[in-house]
């Protein structure tokens, strides 16, 4: 039985994926630590055991090597929200339970991809739209956002509710921002308490209820309203 070109070539594209996987996580690892403009494709080569000729013959060049790093982490996370997305479609969540999720996962990206992100903030200051692509990212998956939003009953209270949306999460990711960008920011970035206190605020300007540590709706949406029924 004679097997397929694809089926003989199958062994070598396999070891060849995982050669330019080694080679991507080596950037990625050395970026984060050291910034773009310092990373070196000689030092990548050494990291990943592989040499510079086999790098320049996948990438081309660094610059190439270093879009691939940032459209892999990328796609890492347009995955990720298309996967919380497509959940709670299945599990039918309201808009409490998926925006208290979505800013989990917003929380846990900008934790792991901290050290990307510096750098490539840090290269944008001389490179003018080395960030695009991480702004174009935040700005297509609010749009995912809002139209997984779109029509849920608890949205159809919210007095314009695309703008709303749009500017909430954007103080969101301001703040994320913010506190990967600097160090001393008065909440830190591993606090325990981020992901919680950021839902809880995005909650909070739009009018909804947050979700309780019990998994309830809490009773009250906002604590001004309650403030003004009881007046």
């Amino acid at each position: 039985m004679r097997h397929s070109e694809s089926t003989l070539r199958s062994p070598k594209q396999a070891r060849s994926a995982l050669s330019t996987g080694a080679i991507l996580d080596a950037a990625a690892a050395l970026i984060a630590e050291r910034g773009v403009a310092a990373t070196s494709v000689a030092a990548v080569a050494r990291s990943a055991s592989s040499s510079v000729g086999a790098i320049y013959f996948r990438f081309g060049d660094k610059e190439r090597l270093v879009a691939a790093v940032l459209q892999r982490a990328m796609d890492a996370i347009g995955s990720e929200i298309e996967s919380l997305l497509a959940d709670a479609r299945l599990q039918r969540h309201g808009a409490v339970t998926l925006l208290t999720r979505y800013v989990a996962l917003a929380v846990s990206v900008f934790r792991r991809e901290r050290g990307l992100m510096r750098a490539v903030f840090a290269q944008s200051l001389t490179e003018t739209g080395a960030f695009d692509p991480w702004r174009q990212l935040g700005i297509d998956s609010r749009k995912r956002l809002a139209a997984a939003l779109e029509g849920m009953t608890e949205m159809r209270r919210v007095e314009q509710r695309e703008f709303r949306l749009l500017a909430g999460m954007q103080a969101v990711y301001g703040t994320l921002l913010s506190a990967t960008m600097n160090r001393a920011w008065p909440m830190d970035l591993d606090d325990p308490r981020m992901a919680d206190e950021l839902a809880r605020m995005l909650l909070g300007y739009l009018g909804l209820a947050p979700v309780t540590s019990a998994g309830r709706r809490a009773t009250t949406p906002l604590a001004g309203r309650s403030a003004r029924r009881r007046v």
